[in-house]
């Protein structure tokens, strides 16, 4: 199997105060020490973050991180937890809930992890008696939360009690995470390790939180859009050809050196993410927090490894309390590139401490102004809605940038076949349009441009009683001024969608009004038979149209109307002849060419009885039409 028959990849997090024995509870669990690092072995505390595997009968593939719980290491806490399926609580015997311990728990439960274990260490340590206080304390944090039901083990790494049971519990538990998304359109490597590996090169590490990924994939970093391939692949520690979502992956790359990299930089395929430095988002307060946020607060904003300083705008409330959400857009001063969904915590400004976090709701928003209706319910729609809505929401605030589908799947971190069932539930409601490129519009903004359309045209033609429609090219510039849409190319995929909803009439060179008719009053109907009297009367000798303009004190509109109307020809810029004689003048060369092979310019200037001027006017007219060409002085029938 391609899996090498590992049916699904968990990644399980210890959580709890420093020194409650995490790093301990991870090596009797798995055998491994992830105090690694010879300064953490001196002073007895996990700085940087610790990866060992739990084996297990059951094919699963389950990653214990030992995440820090140092107050000045939380940031590395923070890096790996982001990626946990399921977290270890830690609550050590001998001292109970500490100011960390509710400090961690508030961090998981505000990303969204929703399965976990509660473990009390140190059991050797304590009387019976004891440990029932710790029971109501740890009853008291966990009330109302994932954890209140959650499975309780009393353990000692030091003589190994229960240690075997917790195991069990959770291989037990992993059965019932579901597998994490694979599609390699989704492919999300947030980088927590930089590093350069003698005869290979940069290698990065991070947990694989999407897709999968393989040995000569072309992937790009960002937020810098460096593009690299991978080299080589290692999982926990074993060369490997193909990574998946829920593993922890070393990753050798091509073409990038260490030092253009920085931890919570990401690797994802090209395209499929989009850099901001923006987002909107609904933000929840810890109710433990000391701390309340303000408007216009500056804070830190942690995302997985990446650490990033922004200003909080708050767009419904003034400020927030302990324990209270509301919706906000955060205002960063480095790109980042993120997904709708994804989750974050925010760190008070000085002295730093995590104070809340919150959920993505768009990832490249444009600036909103505070307590407006319809940016609070176009995030409300974006917070609680299923996924038809979304996308809905997404398309209809999509009507000025008109994104192409795919770049909008990617923002919001959706599949192919999660984003195409929403679309094709849309169109059949009607509520959105495919017009045609991966392009789709709204159904309201599609009606916007429709009546846009129309009053373009029917300000056209009471201006210009006697055309037919509009030059496309005028047509084209006028829509996307007055829409908003500066691509030409979706301006004429509108067009075409309006042409084949039959609203429009597409003319050649110009577009009307389905149904629209030239309707002149008695005075304009005059005017015109005098001009066209007039074409008539000059036969083959015809007037300039500002002779025609001038004589009788109309526009060059009634001309081109007669022209479109089939009653005039246009021979140049300058002249048109009437039908009628230009039919004529071409019967004459072809009636000549047909008899001799050939006609000079003298014998079609006394066939039709005109002077030399207009004689070649008419004969060049023929040329550029591909009619005839001139060969020796004398014209030819083009041959076809």
């Amino acid at each position: 199997m391609e899996n090498n028959g590992i049916n699904r990849h968990i990644i399980v997090g210890t959580s709890g105060h420093v020194d409650h024995g995490k790093t301990s509870l991870t090596k009797v669990l798995t055998g491994t020490d992830t105090d690694r690092l010879q300064e953490e072995k001196k002073r007895g505390i996990t700085i940087e973050l610790g990866f060992t595997n739990l084996t297990n009968d059951k094919n699963i593939d389950i990653s214990i991180i030992d995440v820090p719980g140092h107050e000045r290491f939380i940031h590395n806490m923070l890096s790996g937890i982001g990626g946990i399926d399921m977290v270890l609580l830690l609550v050590a015997a001998d001292e109970g809930i500490m100011l960390q311990t509710k400090e961690h728990f508030e961090i998981v439960k505000m990303l969204g992890i929703n399965k976990g274990i509660i473990v009390i260490t140190k059991k050797d340590l304590v009387e019976d008696e004891f440990l029932e206080l710790i029971h109501d304390d740890i009853d008291g944090l966990v009330e109302n939360t994932f954890l209140q039901d959650a499975p309780r083990f009393e353990v000692s790494s030091y003589t190994g009690e229960n240690i075997d049971v917790l195991k069990d519990a959770i291989v037990e538990m992993a059965l019932e995470i579901e597998g994490r998304r694979q599609e390699p359109s989704l492919t999300r490597l947030p980088i927590d390790r930089i590093f350069v590996m003698e005869g290979f090169g940069t290698v990065v590490t991070g947990t694989l939180v999407e897709g999968k990924v393989s040995v000569g994939d072309e992937l790009t970093i960002y937020p810098q859009m460096l593009k690299t391939k991978v080299r080589n692949l290692q999982v926990h520690g074993k060369k490997a050809e193909t990574a998946f979502a829920g593993q922890r992956v070393a990753v050798n790359l091509l073409n990038v050196k260490k030092e253009e990299l920085e931890r919570g930089n990401v690797l994802a395929p090209e395209g499929s993410m989009a850099n901001t430095m923006m987002i909107d988002a609904n933000l929840e307060m810890f109710k433990s927090t000391g701390r309340t946020l303000k408007n216009g607060s500056r804070i830190h904003f942690s995302f997985g490894p990446a650490e990033i300083l922004a200003k909080v705008v708050l767009l419904n409330k003034e400020v927030l309390e302990p324990g209270e959400s509301g919706y906000a857009q955060l205002r960063l001063e480095e790109n980042i590139a993120m997904k709708k969904g994804d989750r974050f915590i925010i760190r008070f400004f000085s002295p730093v401490e995590s104070i809340g976090g919150g959920e993505v709701l768009e990832s490249n928003p444009k600036k909103h102004k505070r307590f407006r209706d319809d940016v609070m319910d176009s995030l409300e729609q974006k917070y609680v809605g299923d996924d038809i809505q979304v996308v809905e929401q997404t398309i209809k605030e999509n009507r000025y940038r008109m994104s192409e589908d795919d770049e909008l799947m990617s923002k919001l971190g959706f599949t192919f076949e999660q984003w195409n069932m929403a679309k094709e539930e849309l169109i059949k409601s009607g509520k959105i349009v495919d017009i045609g490129s991966g392009i789709s519009i709204h159904g309201e903004a599609l009606e916007r441009i429709k009546g846009i359309s129309s009053n373009i045209l029917d300000e056209f033609h009471k201006k210009n009683p006697f055309a037919m429609g509009i030059l496309k090219e005028e047509y084209r510039n006028r829509i996307s001024l007055e829409s908003h849409i500066d691509k030409p190319r979706v301006i004429e995929l509108i067009i075409k969608q309006m042409i084949a909803s039959e609203l429009l009439q597409d003319l050649g060179a110009r577009i009307e009004l389905v149904g629209y008719k030239v309707e002149m009053t008695d005075d304009q109907r005059l005017l015109s038979e005098k001009v066209e009297n007039k074409y008539l009367e000059k036969g083959f000798e015809p007037p300039e149209t500002s002779e025609i303009t001038a004589e009788f004190k109309a526009s060059g509109n009634i001309v081109e109307a007669l022209v479109e109307q089939g009653k005039l020809v246009k021979l140049s810029p300058s002249h048109r002849i009437h039908k009628s004689f230009y039919d004529e003048a071409l019967k004459i060369v072809n009636d000549t060419l047909d008899a001799k092979g050939e006609i000079t310019l003298g014998q079609f200037r006394d066939l039709v009885g005109s002077s030399r001027k207009y004689a070649i006017l008419i004969l060049e007219h023929f040329d550029s039409k591909g009619i005839t060409v001139m060969k020796d002085n004398k014209r030819v029938r083009v041959v076809k």
